[in-house]
């Protein structure tokens, strides 16, 4: 028996124990009088309740209540009135309080339902001191990052410094939380991700394999797929079974497959099998006999499959997720595939371009990093503060604090391309051309330093409107935006016959606009 436990001779547990307290009720449903047995706590409340339901809960109260001396029909238990409370709530079959109870208030109840052997409301308590300890590392974890809001110096590379486990979704709600300065949705948190993410990288729609044609009048050309077969060609009378690292077989032309893949044709055949092949209906020539060889390809059968697709003609069907594609790259790199692999190299850029941050990772899990860098360059060109995926899960933090240390040098970059364009302040030498010959040269000349003013002010709103662009996605700048500089301008009436300062400043933003790219590609190298 457990030390803690209190055995059956216990005194201060037994009948006519007194409290220095004078005893009250216990409130509804504990206080009613047609009862079996009393329990009184440490505070001298007296709970009225049935002994049989008791009985059932625990153990410990089927043994004191079941011995041959016991006459008693009260109790006085070494416990709290909250705490025993909360265990007869749960044991008793009534309608369950909903109300709060703090992590000490669990903490006290569960001690006292181990100690007198309350086997329900410990697996209940159990459960909710789990949901509580959460909780409150919940609350730990955002005061901890709550302290960085205003250390300018703050480096998230310390972040990744001694921990081990953390994932890039968990680096993800770090930065977002410190980003907003705390100012998220109540779904937010911090110690999990969001609901309904199931963090997979998978094809949601795996090709189906080919099938042969069931024109009318032909037989099919050869026998039917086996269970493990899920590849065959259109053309008829494949001659070379790949078998796959699963042990799927793909049946295929050698001829074909070889012509692609310099590895493919030098491995040698490691066994032959002979096949019956029929012809069409009518026919009188003979069933012929075909010997077919057989290969090891140690790679994924839906990733040997789409390769092969490739292969033939007619069945180019590229693979249509970043995931697929770069798992179809890598393995066209190891069967030494070079025109598929550029035809590969093609199509990831265009997935890639279309959803740059998925392509990152998708390339990340699958080890390559020439791909994974060339993704990484097409973020650049959109929002990624806020950007959420459930890769993010099942990807270790470093590749994404890599990819938002990038992100945020080439928005500096860009930052600093726009600041080199900077204002120039009111030109206030005299007029070089009078061209309001009534006005005093006084009046013209302040009546210019205005204007000049005004303009600068224009421009600085311009250059601002830019700041927040390059903020939310630094390398991609308006296709036109100088000429769209210079138009509008021109229709704001910035445009004068003495506005050769205010056209310098602008052809200067121009020049800054068109130098980001090259400003971004430097931080790639």
């Amino acid at each position: 028996m457990d030390p803690d436990t209190p055995g059956p001779s216990s005194p201060s547990l037994l009948a006519d124990a007194t409290s220095p307290l004078p005893p009250t009720t216990a409130p509804s449903p504990f206080n009613k009088q047609n009862v079996d047995l009393i329990i009184r706590s440490l505070e001298g409340v007296d709970f009225f309740v049935r002994s049989h339901i008791l009985i059932e809960a625990s153990p410990w109260f089927e043994t004191q209540l079941s011995l041959p001396t016991s006459s008693q029909t009260r109790l006085a238990l070494d416990a709290s009135s909250a705490a025993l409370e909360t265990l007869l709530q749960i044991c008793y079959p009534i309608p369950k309080s909903k109300a709060y109870r703090s992590m000490e208030d669990i903490e006290t109840a569960l001690r006292v339902a181990v100690k007198y052997q309350f086997e329900l409301p410990v697996i209940v308590l159990e459960d909710e001191l789990k949901i509580a300890c959460r909780m409150k590392r919940e609350a730990l974890a955002r005061r901890a990052i709550e302290c960085t809001f205003d250390d300018d110096k703050f480096d998230p590379r310390r972040v990744d410094s001694g921990m081990q486990g953390v994932s890039a979704g968990d680096y993800f709600r770090f930065r977002e939380y410190r980003r907003l300065r705390g100012q998220v949705s109540p779904q937010f948190a911090l110690c999990r991700p969001p609901l309904g993410s199931s963090g997979l990288l998978v094809d949601p729609t795996p090709p189906s394999p080919s099938r042969p044609s069931d024109e009318p009048g032909i037989e099919k050309a050869y026998e039917e797929v086996p269970r493990n077969e899920v590849f065959k060609p259109d053309i008829p009378y494949p001659d070379l079974i790949c078998i796959a690292s699963s042990g799927m077989y793909l049946s295929v032309h050698r001829e074909v497959v070889a012509d692609a893949s310099s590895i493919i044709s030098k491995t040698p055949i490691a066994s032959t099998a002979s096949k019956q092949q029929k012809h069409k209906k009518g026919c009188k020539c003979r069933s012929s006999t075909q010997f077919v060889g057989t290969m090891d390809v140690k790679e994924d059968s839906t990733v040997l499959a789409a390769l092969f697709r490739i292969c033939y003609p007619g069945g180019r069907t590229f693979p249509a997720t970043p995931s697929a594609c770069v798992a179809t790259l890598a393995a066209a790199s190891r069967l030494g595939m070079p025109r598929i692999l550029a035809e590969l190299e093609a199509q990831w850029k265009v997935l890639a371009q279309q959803d740059p941050l998925r392509a990152y990772f998708a390339a990340v899990q699958a080890g390559q990093n020439t791909y994974a860098e060339e993704a990484a360059k097409y973020v650049v060109y959109g929002r990624l503060d806020g950007q959420y995926i459930p890769e993010m899960e099942t990807t270790p933090m470093r590749p994404y604090l890599l990819l938002t240390t990038y992100y945020d040098q080439c928005r500096a970059a860009a930052k600093g391309v726009l600041r080199g364009a900077s204002i120039i302040p009111a030109d206030t030498s005299p007029l070089r051309e009078r061209t309001e010959p009534d006005v005093p040269l006084e009046d013209a000349l302040a009546r210019e330093v205005e204007r000049r003013s005004q303009s600068e002010v224009w421009l600085q709103a311009h250059l601002d409107e830019l700041y927040t662009t390059v903020e939310e996605h630094p390398g991609q700048i308006p296709p036109g935006a100088s000429e769209a500089l210079y138009e509008k301008a021109s229709v704001s009436g910035q445009w004068c016959r003495c506005c050769e300062s205010f056209a310098q400043q602008l052809s200067g933003v121009s020049r800054a606009l068109r130098s980001i790219p090259s400003a971004i590609d430097m931080e790639a190298t």
